[in-house]
């Protein structure tokens, strides 16, 4: 039997071991999360999401710029990331909820202008609708976000585009887009 006592004394120092190591390594972990939770406090959100619901009118094709009728219903959900602390740099995909129910891509630059709980951005894109009918031309719009907490804030746009070039275009002619939207965005 003496020679089982030795034997147990290995096996239970192995897992005493075993559960320092293990003991070891939550610590570490526990310590690693709290400062990467701490550091996150100081850092500023870097990615917007948003959806947005608009309408607008539409100047142009068949009838010449003098032909005008309602745009169609769109939402819009977005996704910008911060470039440097003044410029958001990323996209949108437009979904048209009525008529041809089009979808477009927009490739967008917005520059911020913070004016306390308001946030001012004046930007460019470059919509392409890409189905069914295809349109592409550059877009204006001016954003703005009244936050309404830390990450949390209310958009309204204004934005007019030009489509010179597509297979909904007429040759020769021009469409005209103005929009206005309505949406939330979050900062994470």
């Amino acid at each position: 039997m003496p020679a089982v006592a030795p034997r147990a004394r290995a096996l239970l120092g192995g897992r005493r071991a075993r559960a320092e190591l293990w003991v070891s390594a939550l610590l570490a972990a526990g310590l690693l999360l709290q400062l990467t939770a701490a550091h996150a406090e100081d850092v500023e959100p870097t990615l917007s999401l948003s959806v947005n619901l608009g309408a607008g009118f539409m100047r142009g094709g068949h009838g010449g710029l003098m032909a005008g009728q309602r745009a169609p219903l769109a939402l819009d959900v977005q996704v910008l990331t911060t470039r440097a602390p003044r410029f958001l740099l990323g996209g949108a995909l437009r979904i048209e909820l009525e008529d041809a129910k089009s979808v477009a891509g927009i490739p967008r630059l917005q520059l911020r202008h913070p004016l306390g709980p308001l946030e001012l951005r004046p930007g460019v894109g470059l919509p392409f609708y890409f189905a069914p009918r295809t349109m592409l031309g550059p877009e204006a719009s001016l954003w703005a976000k009244l936050k309404l907490g830390k990450d949390f804030g209310l958009l309204v746009s204004l934005s007019a585009a030009a489509f010179m070039v597509g297979n909904d275009v007429p040759h020769g002619s021009t469409v005209i887009m103005f929009h206005a939207f309505f949406g939330l965005e979050l900062f994470i």
